[in-house]
């Protein structure tokens, strides 16, 4: 093509992973740290198993479904559980 020059830098990008030098590298150690399931993050996945577990269970009495209905119980119900662990968790420091 007229105007654009080959860099072999960009080699990478065209095999699907950006280079090192973008920072690729970086990012991929802070999504697989271990510490990713902090007690914070436990809570707030409980919370949003609750909140879907609510959306679930009002959708279900709405449409007279009792499967979904049950459905968003036991979401409910697990989302209220992960809190929990979430919050002895911060507490714990673990």
């Amino acid at each position: 093509m007229p105007g654009i020059e080959y860099n072999p830098a960009f080699d990478d990008l065209e095999q699907g992973s950006p280079p090192e030098w973008m920072g690729a590298k970086r990012r991929i150690n802070m999504a697989t740290d271990s510490t990713a399931t902090t007690g914070t993050h436990d809570e707030a996945h409980g919370k949003f198993q609750e909140v879907k577990g609510s959306i679930k269970e009002k959708i279900g009495q709405l449409t007279n479904d009792p499967n979904l209905e049950d459905e968003g119980t036991a979401d409910k119900a697990s989302g209220f559980v992960e809190k929990k662990v979430g919050q002895v968790r911060k507490v714990l420091g673990s």
